[in-house]
């Protein structure tokens, strides 16, 4: 088997996964709406010209996962997702959308296939995983474990922000909006989901996957090179787990000697800094960002 080959047709079908070819130029009457057209779809109700009377074929076709054509079912989106995540965003944002699924819809069903596989097959208990913890921490980290979902969900909310700013003058998608940020999120919130499916099913070291699917991602979704998207991609995730941290601390201070030994002015100066330093380092990747961009 010639590797060199193999990989080359495997990035064309990266890039390029799907060709739409049109099968029929006769004429046709609608079975669904009643009008008169040519090609392989009614332009008013968007029927294909072959639907007919229920047979053998075209049920084995509905109940088929896998038909080969664009990420519009359940198997080929999956094959989509973990093996061209930058591309298949890309194309959703940019309009072309008939080879994506509905990133909302997408991240519902993975949310809810996530929480049956875990709950049915997954390793230990989210009880024990959290299970140690005390205080405002262990509670914490013990919701996050009982609730992966939520979890990723707001982790990946967090991240709007973030990329939207340092990925801003990207050689691809540049200057993207922030409604094309929340969708980039919501593909990757389902990415993140399916990792930890088989990080649940498998092994831990699969979480490792999270950060490297994040890199492969952004450097297809906004073109950078290797260094370019790496610490781009490294801020990006390291500032959410910097606030968090900071509202960790805040939620462990607040209770106990703190308020004997501090005054609410000190408080507000502490916590005050922590939240400069975080958007300090945001816009100094911004700024750098900026200069840097060709």
């Amino acid at each position: 088997m010639d590797l060199k080959q193999t990989y080359r047709r495997f990035r064309e079908w990266q890039k390029a996964p799907v060709r739409f070819e049109r099968k029929t130029s006769e004429s046709h009457l609608c079975a669904n709406c009643g009008e008169s057209y040519e090609g392989d779809y009614c332009p008013v109700c968007g029927q294909k010209y072959d639907v007919g009377r229920a047979d053998w074929a075209g049920v084995f076709q509905d109940f088929k996962l896998f038909r080969g054509v664009g990420a519009t079912t359940v198997l080929s989106f999956l094959l989509h997702l973990l093996g061209r995540p930058g591309y298949m965003i890309g194309d959703y944002i940019d309009g072309r959308r008939q080879a994506c699924s509905k990133p909302t819809t997408v991240l519902c069903f993975t949310a809810f296939f996530a929480l049956l596989i875990l709950n049915l097959f997954g390793k230990g208990s989210a009880a024990a995983v959290a299970e140690g913890g005390q205080g405002v921490m262990g509670a914490i980290l013990g919701w996050m474990s009982s609730h992966l979902q939520w979890a990723v969900i707001i982790e990946t909310a967090l991240l709007v922000f973030p990329t939207w700013l340092l990925f801003r003058f990207a050689p691809r998608h540049t200057r993207h909006t922030i409604p094309d940020g929340i969708y980039i999120q919501l593909f990757m919130g389902s990415l993140v989901l399916l990792i930890i499916v088989l990080r649940g099913l498998i092994s831990n070291w699969f979480v490792i996957l999270v950060p490297i699917y994040y890199y492969i991602a952004y450097k297809q979704l906004f073109g950078y090179g290797v260094w370019g998207t790496l610490w781009r991609t490294i801020l990006s995730i390291g500032i959410i787990f910097y606030f968090f941290g900071v509202v960790m601390f805040v939620s462990m201070r607040i209770s106990g000697q703190f308020w004997a030994e501090h005054t609410a002015w000190e408080f507000i100066s502490m916590f005050g800094a922590f939240l400069l330093l975080g958007a300090g380092l945001l816009y100094l990747g911004y700024w750098t960002g900026k200069k840097t961009a060709r």
